[in-house]
């Protein structure tokens, strides 16, 4: 078969979608592939985000929501631990699964066609246009764990199901959502992310966690705990069970595979400092994974635009991206609305797409690489003492008020009038070299 679209988004995750829909509300004919048999299966991240989130989306929060988040306690590998709450809604956790099926419903609303189990293999680009090769899979079925949540599954938009084989489909501008897979990047020679790191994480039911702190998130550091990132345990509130549920996952640092993710989030049920809030818990399913941190030098070419995970939009300090996608979506329809009726989709016309990424949120971006420069060069010690200087009642203040996952630059320098001991600190710290090298 082959058949001609204005637009193909390779990804139906929460940025392709809403790119997707976005373009669709403009009148263009969308063509959207999801290489899984079902949108949002399996889940692909933890599903912390900030209330600001559902700004960016057609729908509230209604009832995705699962538990609002108010502060944390970090634990430094010697056990010293800081505790903050701020009192008020910093973050909120939500049903993945289902915030991708319904970004999804809406653009399926909106006139774009959902292919499934629908696989982008290969591109070729000429003057005219780009053909995408799409291999069209029968559904596989999911092993032990895998997945997401059972009221998720059967749940999701339902897409076009073409014969299976492999299909041509040509386009006029092809937008690539594909997250850390990143085949559209890779097929047209974008340059590279600058790490990938890998995750490990499952929904537990029958977590211990204080009844009277619905809304702290548990943190781990250190290198016994999550080398080059941290570990996590998330509420999400109490299941059907009635039992208490928790995210418990980590990331580790680039280098280390997926094998060795798993290794220490097996240790959480162990150390120390996690181990009770996790003892008797038992998974529902796994968030397994990895997450591409560094923003791409080029976000388009001819006839070719990147998004979300797939430009490198993921946070460096957390590894979220659903936010930044959101937004970056916002700023890519206009942009290909106006190639598109001008019919000019070359690099030059398409780049004040990738300007206004840079100009938004590039900026935080940079700040957050260079936050996370840091963080690699601590050692076991310097989070030791790094919680304790953090544990001065001015300094959890400002974390308490100031505090923001979507911008964690902001909390530096009025974290740094706070507690001037932490200057001197950081710049010891800084003048050491990379312990990640």
């Amino acid at each position: 078969m082959r058949k001609e679209v204005d637009v193909v988004v390779v990804g139906a995750g929460p940025t392709g979608s809403s790119a997707a829909r976005l373009l669709a509300e403009r009148g263009w004919s969308v063509l959207l592939l999801e290489e899984h048999a079902e949108v949002g299966i399996p889940v692909q991240c933890a599903g912390l985000v900030t209330p600001r989130t559902f700004d960016h989306t057609p729908f509230p929060i209604g009832d995705l929501h699962q538990n609002d988040l108010t502060g944390g306690r970090i634990v430094a590998p010697d056990g010293c631990a800081i505790e903050f709450d701020g009192k008020v809604v910093h973050a909120q956790a939500m049903d993945r699964a289902r915030f991708d099926q319904r970004i999804a419903e809406h653009a399926v609303k909106a006139g774009v066609e959902l292919w499934t189990s629908a696989k982008a293999v290969d591109a070729t680009r000429n003057a005219l246009g780009v053909t995408v090769r799409v291999r069209i899979e029968a559904a596989k079925g999911l092993g032990p764990g895998e997945g997401g949540p059972e009221t998720a599954r059967g749940q999701g938009p339902q897409g076009v199901q073409p014969a299976r084989g492999e299909h041509d489909v040509r386009c006029r501008l092809l937008v690539g959502a594909d997250g850390i897979r990143g085949s559209v990047a890779r097929w047209f020679d974008f340059p590279a992310v600058e790490e990938i790191v890998s995750c490990y994480e499952a929904e537990l039911c029958g977590v211990h966690l204080p009844a009277d702190k619905p809304g702290i998130i548990p943190m781990f550091a250190g290198a016994s705990q999550a080398p080059g990132f941290f570990s996590w345990i998330i509420p999400v509130g109490t299941g059907s069970d009635g039992l208490p549920r928790a995210r418990a996952g980590l990331a580790v640092a680039p280098g280390m595979n997926l094998q060795s993710a798993k290794a220490y989030y097996e240790r959480m049920f162990t150390d120390p400092a996690s181990a009770p809030y996790l003892k008797g818990a038992t998974p529902s399913y796994l968030i397994i994974g990895g997450i591409p941190l560094g923003l791409r030098r080029h976000l388009v070419q001819d006839r070719v635009m990147l998004v979300g995970d797939a430009a490198g939009m993921a946070k460096p300090t957390s590894g979220g991206g659903i936010y930044y996608g959101l937004v970056a979506s916002e700023f890519l329809a206009p942009v290909a609305d106006t190639g598109l009726r001008t019919d000019r989709l070359d690099r030059g016309s398409l780049l004040p797409y990738e300007r206004k990424v840079q100009r938004v949120l590039g900026r935080e971006l940079r700040k957050g690489k260079a936050l996370r420069a840091l963080y690699k060069r601590f050692r076991d010690a310097d989070f030791n003492r790094l919680a304790r200087l953090l544990d001065a009642p001015e300094a959890r203040a400002v974390i308490e008020k100031v505090g923001d996952i979507d911008y964690p630059s902001r909390l530096v320098l009025p974290l740094l009038w706070a507690q001037p001991r932490l200057a001197p600190f950081f710049l010891k710290v800084l003048l050491r070299p990379d312990v990640s090298r």
